[in-house]
């Protein structure tokens, strides 16, 4: 039987989320001060240097990968007698991605784009993909990887997207989805939660959404879901991950040491 998680307890998962990858969000700004060239040394009255090959590269790289993507059938794996449905198949994923790509331009954003220099940016990608409930269209948004919380096991397991977009797009996304709010600010963050319950036959999807701290939308059960409807890379998560562990193992390391020593040395000048 289905559980459903209080508001605390959404709220302290979300909490748990945001710090477990706090490193992470470091390390992304970091990153994305280099790609700014901004001089993290700079001293008064003192020489100092920033280079602009990081941008450079990002640049260049970006340019490479920013074409459209081709959804086509391997020509090989086509009989004769499938190559007219394949063809309308093909069509469908154009028209599909012609949607998706119209929808961001009307927000002066190249979809392409956006997805690679996140991608190169932050080493991770975030694409929540759904299909909307008249099955009229497909949904492919892009979030920034640094507002993204994730934990697997092997599968997603939890997932937190936490973002400010603004007092008069929270306004309409609570017409648009029936929400009752309170007085909102540009300043108002919502936190939007994604957790899969375990199940003989298969997993049960959740979701919930907070905004300022506020339950807007109770855990509720996404039976259009078998997984949360998000896509990460998990081998560039992995390696984040393993080089974060390696950290702390090294930290807690010397920390050891230093204990261990004062231990030697309290017990060398003991009587």
């Amino acid at each position: 039987m289905a559980s459903n998680l209080s508001d605390k307890e959404i709220f302290d998962r979300v909490k748990n989320l945001e710090r477990y990858w706090k490193y992470r969000n470091t390390k992304m700004k970091s990153w994305y001060q280099q790609l700014q060239m901004i001089d993290t040394l700079a001293q008064t009255d003192m020489e100092s240097f920033v280079g602009n090959d990081p941008r450079a590269a990002f640049n260049l790289i970006g340019g490479i990968l920013n074409q459209r993507i081709p959804h086509k059938f391997p020509a090989d794996l086509i009989d004769v007698q499938e190559v007219k449905a394949a063809a309308e198949t093909s069509r469908m994923f154009d028209a599909m991605w012609d949607k998706v790509t119209l929808s961001y331009r009307q927000r002066g954003i190249k979809w392409h784009k956006r997805l690679i220099d996140l991608l190169l940016a932050t080493g991770w990608y975030s694409v929540f993909a759904s299909i909307t409930e008249d099955g009229a269209s497909c949904i492919a948004e892009i979030w920034n990887p640094i507002t993204v919380y994730p934990m697997w096991d092997d599968v997603l397991t939890q997932c937190a997207h936490i973002f400010s977009p603004g007092a008069e797009q929270i306004k309409r996304m609570a017409l648009r989805n029936g929400w009752t709010i309170g007085r909102v600010s540009d300043r108002s963050v919502i936190q939007d939660y994604w957790w899969s319950e375990p199940q003989l036959a298969s997993n049960i999807i959740h979701n919930a959404i907070l905004i300022d701290g506020n339950m807007v939308k109770p855990d509720t059960i996404e039976t259009r879901f078998s997984r949360i409807p998000i896509s990460f890379p998990p081998l560039v998560a992995y390696l984040i991950w393993v080089a974060w562990q390696k950290a702390r193992a090294v930290k807690a390391g010397k920390e050891k040491l230093v204990r261990v020593s004062s231990l030697q040395m309290r017990m060398s000048t003991s009587p």
